[in-house]
């Protein structure tokens, strides 16, 4: 059911899809292949930023369309468990993330990744994170607020990193630190995923307890 499901998502959307896929992939090739490899850090800048933001695309595309449109409410009448509701559209973001990911970093900055592939692996995880984010509070929240929150979340972490030492943030700091090791890298890795989890399972929570017309806009 769950496959089923998945395939539900990708056919409702897969034209829109493909052609952000597409387009924000050739930008990708075409800008970091410009940079050059002697600016590999704005090219992978360019990368994570770029990620993040088809990650927020996708868990987009995955839940407004349903709240609008209101399939929502008789996919709940079907002998379908909401834990395979929410299940199946964290998977397909995933799968469209990791798609998208291993295209425009392999065709761009593929020695970078081989170089450093626990550092690839943070990133990866952080993409999905995101998506995780824009997904729980699209299914929570309504469209705007729903967009709105992840990305003041997103702001205020990376401020604080960037800020850390200078506001004394002893704790972030040391995060900082932590980072710049192998074990570091892959414990955040780690943790980003049980986040990610953690958020799928507060969406499942809220999900299981509203009737129909409360999942339309």
């Amino acid at each position: 059911m769950i496959g089923q499901l998945m395939k539900k998502d990708i056919l409702a959307n897969h034209r829109s899809m493909l052609m952000v896929g597409i387009v924000f992939l050739g930008v990708t090739i075409l800008m970091v292949r410009g940079v050059g490899v002697e600016k590999e850090m704005i090219a992978l800048m360019f990368l994570c930023n770029l990620n993040f933001f088809t990650a927020m695309y996708w868990a987009h595309s995955l839940v407004s369309l349903e709240k609008i449109e209101g399939t929502l409410r008789w996919i709940r009448v079907l002998p379908v468990p909401d834990r395979d509701i929410i299940l199946s559209k964290w998977l397909t973001m995933g799968e469209l993330v990791s798609v998208f990911f291993s295209l425009s970093f392999s065709a761009t900055v593929l020695d970078w990744v081989l170089l450093h592939p626990l550092s690839a692996l943070l990133l990866w995880s952080s993409c999905i994170l995101v998506g995780s984010a824009f997904l729980c509070g699209m299914w929570i929240f309504n469209a705007r607020l729903g967009q709105t929150i992840p990305i003041l979340a997103v702001v205020v972490v990376v401020f604080l990193i960037w800020k850390a030492e200078e506001l004394g943030l002893a704790v972030l700091t040391r995060i900082v630190e932590v980072l710049s090791t192998d074990v570091g890298l892959v414990t955040v890795s780690a943790l980003i995923f049980i986040l990610s989890s953690g958020l799928a399972w507060i969406t499942y929570w809220w999900f299981h307890g509203r009737e129909g017309f409360q999942l339309v806009e």
